[in-house]
């Protein structure tokens, strides 16, 4: 996702090789230190990791001591896909934060919708990564949640495990009705945060077994995973509406990433299992191209007119990188009546509607390369939009984690408000009108659908802006009222 400007500065590209404006610098100005107890920063290292123009020939990303990652996932990612325009300089100002990129906090949501985060009974047998050697994923340090993959009752006893699975947040929008009560966050974090409140066993799929936990368990991270059928170890299924049959595998597909640094017992790969936070968010609120979407006959959904339950997720994220377990399982096991494939590095079109960024985006103003200061020289202003600004007392010793700034968040008044009138003029409640979007601040929570009501209460009292006119057409063909 690259942006676009309305205007350019026409030069060529090659007068800005080995410039301050191609060269990519990483790296930490500083690093925090502890010494005899007390939080110090002392100089870090940065350097030129890739120019900008020729990315396309630069070492493979995260080989470089100023890399900003080791992750599987980072390293998966070309320099070229990093790498912008270098034609305009954009200048970016931290302390403006675009309001909508902060989406509402991803595990309350799963709590409004009633799933719960678990973690599996440490059964090889039964739990995902029969071979974890193959799949190189730290199964038991992780929690697990699944979307999607809801099971009508069948039996009595096969609607048991849907307590871990959220059938909502896909199919939902970040900002809608639901989860109005959600607070944003400036910041998520999935590492060594996330607590788990059941346990599953996933033997069959078909957990006989889920239960709340005592106590409140913190995991390293969270693994997320959807459903499709076995079509195929390195892409999701594409095909919609694809019906298995009875004894037909399907497998769940795990989001997971891979920390080249932490190494797993004898396998030589890594054992994070979990996305980092930025991957996360990709996942959480970015949308792909893939279609994992199938019946299954397996299971019966009298809501569904197929009669057949409805499993897998739309506009999934596509991934640089699919592993599969080794099937080589007992029979009856999780394995290999499901199986798992991991995918790393996610790849998303754009993002959820209503967001902005799933990741922290701020105001920025574009400008031409070679002058500055005359207002012909700004080639894109800054979006005119809600912000959340920073201010910060103005510390410059870095010898105490104490002498930092100290931040202070004050979320400003929307550009754009509207007051809700009835047909005489006077202030009346939004939902008491005929508008589709009832926010102040004109916000856009839902896209609109027609012949639909949607965003709004389900049962209003009369309408007091409606009223109904009367026109007439006279002699001479014009209308009158």
């Amino acid at each position: 996702m690259i942006t676009l400007l309305d205007q350019y500065e026409i030069e060529y590209k090659e007068s800005y090789i080995s410039g301050s404006h191609d060269q990519v610098v990483m790296g930490k100005m500083f690093h925090r230190v502890v010494d005899r107890g007390i939080k110090k920063y002392v100089y870090g290292s940065r350097g030129v990791v890739y120019g900008a123009i020729n990315a396309q020939y630069a070492s493979t990303p995260g080989t470089s001591i100023f890399d900003s990652s080791t992750s599987r996932s980072y390293r998966a990612q070309p320099y070229r896909e990093k790498a912008g325009n270098t034609r305009a300089a954009k200048h970016s100002c931290l302390e403006e934060r675009i309001y909508d990129s902060m989406p509402p906090n991803a595990l309350a949501c799963f709590k409004r919708n009633n799933a719960n985060i678990f973690v599996v009974k440490k059964d090889a047998n039964e739990a995902p990564g029969y071979a974890p050697n193959n799949s190189g994923v730290d199964v038991f340090d992780n929690a697990f949640i699944m979307f999607d993959n809801f099971i009508p009752s069948y039996g009595g006893t096969r609607d048991n495990f849907n307590a871990g699975v959220d059938k909502y947040w896909t199919r939902s929008f970040p900002f809608e009705p639901r989860y109005s009560n959600v607070s944003r966050e400036q910041t998520q974090n999935f590492q060594n945060s996330v607590f788990a409140t059941h346990e599953a066993s996933f033997l069959d799929d078909t957990s006989q077994n889920f239960v709340a936990l005592r106590v409140k368990k913190r995991m390293k991270g969270l693994i997320l995973g959807t459903v499709g059928p076995s079509y195929g170890v390195f892409k999701h299924n594409t095909i919609e509406k694809y019906l298995i049959q009875p004894g037909r595998n399907w497998n769940h597909r795990w989001s997971v990433d891979v920390d080249s640094v932490k190494k797993f017992g004898f396998s030589g790969y890594s054992a994070t299992g979990s996305c980092g936070n930025e991957d996360m968010l990709k996942v959480l609120y970015g949308f792909g191209d893939i279609n994992t979407v199938f019946y299954s006959s397996s299971y019966v959904d009298n809501d569904n007119p197929t009669t057949y339950a409805m499993l897998g997720t739309n506009n999934w994220p596509d991934f640089r990188i699919n592993n599969a377990t080794n099937f080589a399982a007992p029979a009856g096991s999780y394995e290999n009546v499901t199986g798992s494939i991991w995918n790393t590095s996610p790849v998303i079109r754009g993002w959820k509607y209503g967001l902005y960024s799933g990741l922290p985006a701020y105001t920025s103003a574009y400008y031409r390369q070679g002058r500055y200061g005359q207002f012909r020289d700004m080639l894109e202003q800054r979006q005119f939009t809600k912000l959340l600004r920073k201010s910060s007392t103005n510390k410059t010793n870095f010898s105490n984690e104490s002498s930092f700034s100290v931040q202070k968040l004050n979320a400003e008044i929307s550009p754009v408000t509207v007051k809700f009138l009835d047909a005489d003029g006077n202030l009346v409640e939004a939902g008491r009108t005929q508008s589709q979007n009832l926010s102040e601040e004109v916000t856009s929570s839902l896209p609109f659908f027609d012949l639909t009501q949607r965003n709004r209460p389900e049962n209003v009292r009369s309408l007091t802006n409606l009223k109904l006119l009367n026109f007439t057409v006279d002699q001479f063909r014009n209308t009158i009222l």
